[in-house]
């Protein structure tokens, strides 16, 4: 979605077809008004902050919650650079909904998040390593059963048979070959 506003008075000279579609805002009733009226309230002083500040030619890129028609808020990724538009000082903004990608993003972290608490709270021993078998992940339990510390252990390529626990050689060998092996449950404290 695109739409054109002008710099010194800050209203809308021009909107496309996809910014129509993008928040139902129909072309002859954007034309003309000031471009905080489409982001959500909350916004509308910063944005006029910034379109205050962008009175040259430069790009910039920021993120706004625009307010559709219907009243439905949607982030967009706001990309837009200075332009002469009929004779005068313009700024050129093209505007994409990135709502879904934002929303995808925060239920990975979450995700993410989560799946951090249930590794570390596990009483199992526990390592998790990327694919190239950096340790990303040494749980309690694991620092307990090899005495070694997850600050020793994160971010490290994995080198589990030489922690001194039993079974390390068993256990090393199954990641490696990424394969489970029946063995690699036996690991065992030695003091125990």
């Amino acid at each position: 979605a695109m739409l054109v506003y002008e710099q010194t008075k800050f209203t809308v000279r021009a909107a496309n077809q996809a910014f129509v579609s993008l928040l139902g805002i129909p072309q002859e009733a954007i034309k003309g008004r000031c471009i905080d009226t489409i982001v959500i309230p909350e916004q509308r002083q910063s944005l006029m902050a910034r379109a205050r500040e962008l009175n040259d030619g430069s790009l910039s890129t920021a993120y706004w919650k625009g307010l559709t028609r219907s009243g439905e808020v949607r982030v967009m990724e706001a990309v837009g650079q200075g332009i002469e538009f009929e004779g005068r000082s313009a700024r050129a903004v093209l505007l994409n909904d990135v709502s879904q990608r934002r929303a995808t993003e925060e239920a990975l972290k979450t995700s993410e998040l989560r799946l951090e608490q249930i590794i570390e709270g596990s009483p199992l021993p526990t390592v998790v390593m990327d694919a190239d078998l950096h340790v990303t992940h040494w749980n309690k339990a694991l620092e307990w059963l090899t005495r070694t510390p997850a600050s020793a252990m994160v971010g490290r390529r994995h080198d589990l048979g030489a922690l001194g626990c039993a079974g390390g050689q068993v256990l090393n060998a199954a990641l490696v070959q990424r394969q489970p092996s029946a063995e690699t449950h036996r690991v065992e404290r030695e003091d125990e």
